[in-house]
This record gives structure tokens, C-alpha cells and sequence, in this order.
């Protein structure tokens, strides 16, 4: 699946990799704000941020879940 959000500048953005893209935004940015860089990119994490990271996560783990449940 495809998951893009947009940068502090309303430039939308490609996450290639949601699991990777997580794993940085939770170990380096888990609590208050703070200013994500990537790819030219500004993001600011905050509490809403992360929580539409999450979502993606969900959205991943189900779809990874329905692919092996096809097979």
C-alpha cells in the first residue's frame, strides 16, 4: 500500500518504507515536538502525527494479514 502525508509546506509525501518511517518517527520523536526531516522534507511530529503513523501501521499489519490469509 501506498501511504503519503504532507510536509509542513502542504507538499505531499511518499513514505517508501511505513515500517521504517515509524520505527524512526517512535525511537527519535516519541514524545512532545520536534522537527522530522527526510528527503528535502519538514515534518513536525507531534501527538496527531504520530497517531496518523500509527493508523498507517494498522492499516499495514491488516493488509499484510489479508495477503497471507489469500494464499
Amino acid at each position: 500500500m501506498i501511504y503519503k502525508i504532507k510536509d509542513n509546506l502542504g507538499i505531499e509525501y511518499e513514505i517508501k518504507d511505513i515500517k521504517k518511517f515509524a520505527s524512526h518517527i517512535f525511537q527519535f520523536h516519541s514524545f512532545g515536538i520536534s522537527l522530522h526531516q527526510e528527503n528535502g522534507h519538514d515534518f513536525t511530529v507531534n501527538a496527531a502525527f504520530r497517531e496518523r503513523i500509527s493508523k498507517f501501521l494498522i492499516i499495514e499489519k491488516n493488509e499484510n494479514t489479508n495477503k497471507r490469509n489469500i494464499k
